[in-house]
């Protein structure tokens, strides 16, 4: 769920209708909870939308495990517009190689990304990334190389920090689950 300055709210996730209108997986309502007609950007039905939020720009970073957004070929992560008409940002298409199921934002109004992505904006970057605007800051690498298969499930950020619920594939067992704490700049915290 994200909340606009204007107070409408713009809720994801996995359903076909909001009140008595046709909303594939995105919807956003007023503050009177009516559907808001003129948000009409949403997702292929089965195709859930994991995690929203309102970036620096004003522009909605929406993801999940798509292939399309509002009849644009965007995969598991893209960016929308909320002006008139809403819109998927034609010049912003860093397609994810899995699923995103988390966002937040930092302190400096740069969106986070978590998810099951190894790839991201055809870079080899995994679990997490981090954008200004539609620009990804290729510099932050807060998980290692040869931690193994990482998923991040859940954000939080602070000034400060960022904290990820993550979980590691172990062969044999049951995925295990722990919080990551971070600097903003990446650098892990014991």
């Amino acid at each position: 769920i994200a909340q606009q300055a204007n107070g409408r709210i713009t809720v994801g996730g996995s359903f076909s209708r909001v009140r008595n209108a046709t909303r594939d997986n995105l919807a956003r309502v007023r503050e009177d909870g009516a559907v808001d007609g003129t948000f009409t950007v949403g997702t292929a039905r089965n195709q859930p939308v994991h995690g929203i939020v309102l970036d620096a720009h004003g522009k909605l970073a929406v993801g999940g495990l798509f292939t399309n957004l509002g009849g644009q070929p965007r995969r598991n992560l893209a960016r929308v517009s909320l002006g008139s008409p809403c819109a998927a940002d034609p010049g912003w298409r860093p397609d994810p190689d899995a699923e995103v199921l988390a966002l937040t934002q930092d302190g400096q109004g740069r969106v986070i990304v978590g998810g099951a992505f190894t790839q991201i904006d055809g870079q080899p970057i995994q679990a997490l990334a981090r954008f200004d605007g539609a620009v990804i800051d290729s510099a932050w690498r807060p998980l290692a190389p040869g931690l193994g298969r990482i998923t991040v499930r859940g954000l939080v950020a602070t000034p400060e920090h960022v904290f990820a619920k993550a979980g590691q594939a172990i062969p044999g067992s049951n995925e295990a689950i722990g919080l990551l704490r971070f600097r903003s700049d990446g650098a892990p915290l014991e």
